[in-house]
């Protein structure tokens, strides 16, 4: 019996222990901005690269909204629950240029932020 749980947890700690061995480390992908007004609302781009995702602060009854809208946009999308998926880079735009941007509100209530995306290749 001890020897079957020695067996059984060393195979459990070789096998936790590889996941951990392999991961890459985790890189975020936004670049923190400043306003001079220092205002409550928050603001930082987003940068990603095509097939990247992003989760935007997430609270109960946010809502989000593309600009240029979800419709016409075809660089990225947004979920209702503030993930962002990078779609394709866009031609003509120069590094680092946003191809729109993600508003960020409390149902019926105040503004959380505005969020500039940025999509490279």
């Amino acid at each position: 019996m001890k020897k079957t749980i020695l067996t059984i947890s060393a195979a459990l700690l070789l096998t936790t222990g590889v996941g951990v061995a392999s991961a890459a480390p985790i890189k975020s992908p936004t670049t923190p901005t400043t306003t001079a007004d220092f205002s409550t609302q928050a603001s930082w781009t987003v940068t990603l690269k095509v097939g990247e995702t992003y989760q935007l602060p997430y609270g109960k009854n946010y809502m989000y909204s593309a600009f240029p809208s979800n419709v016409v946009n075809v660089y990225f999308k947004v979920s209702s629950t503030g993930l962002v998926t990078a779609l394709k880079a866009p031609f003509g735009l120069r590094p680092g240029e946003a191809v729109g941007a993600v508003g960020v509100w409390v149902n019926g209530g105040s503004d959380i932020g505005e969020f500039p995306i940025v999509i490279t290749d």
